[in-house]
């Protein structure tokens, strides 16, 4: 860094110093791109508290707040090479930090609609879950229970005398066949 000319004061050196640090941090190297992974970092740059804190820090150790008004007056000016590329550089910032700020937002946004999408996803697959066992199992209250499992039994009783019934008749029938054959045998033998 240059030395200043000796005729400044010492808040005005110190002023022009933090002038020359703000500019000397805020540049970008010929060429650099910026890494997406610093572009959420907020102190990718010199920060404007930092030197705030320098200019508040020279109020503490002793400066008179007269020349430190004077220095932020001086830093301000418009006629000041650093005022303008500080206030440009504010300019920027305000830039950077809108968009940012609006990808910060655009992703908490696709963060809200993929939780949004899988909430309707589950609420769909419970809906059809519902429907499904619904359909398979009706809802039966104790004394409906109780009326189905007498018709049951009722049901399986018939359905055991029919079947016996049956077996009956079909041994029935069996031995009247046995019995006409055997008739039948014996009456050409007799002729």
């Amino acid at each position: 860094m240059r030395e200043p000319p000796t005729t400044m004061s010492e808040t005005e050196r110190y002023t022009v110093w933090c002038e020359q640090v703000r500019a000397l941090f805020t540049r970008e190297p010929c060429g650099a791109v910026e890494d997406a992974a610093d572009s959420n970092n907020d102190d990718a740059y010199f920060p404007e508290c930092f030197y705030m804190r320098m200019l508040g820090a020279l109020k503490k150790c002793g400066g008179d707040g007269v020349a430190v008004e004077r220095s932020r007056r001086s830093s301000i000016s418009s006629d000041s090479c650093f005022s303008s590329v500080s206030q440009q550089r504010n300019r920027v910032d305000e830039d950077v930090l809108a968009s940012r700020l609006a990808s910060k937002l655009e992703a908490h946004a696709r963060v809200l609609s993929r939780q949004r999408q899988r909430q309707q996803q589950k609420r769909q697959e419970e809906a059809a879950t519902v429907r499904r066992t619904a359909t398979r199992l009706p809802f039966r209250d104790c004394a409906v229970e109780a009326k189905v499992a007498a018709i049951n039994e009722d049901l399986h009783d018939a359905l055991l005398y029919v079947r016996q019934r049956n077996m009956l008749s079909n041994q029935l029938r069996r031995q009247l066949e046995e019995t006409r054959r055997l008739l039948v045998m014996q009456v050409p033998s007799s002729s």
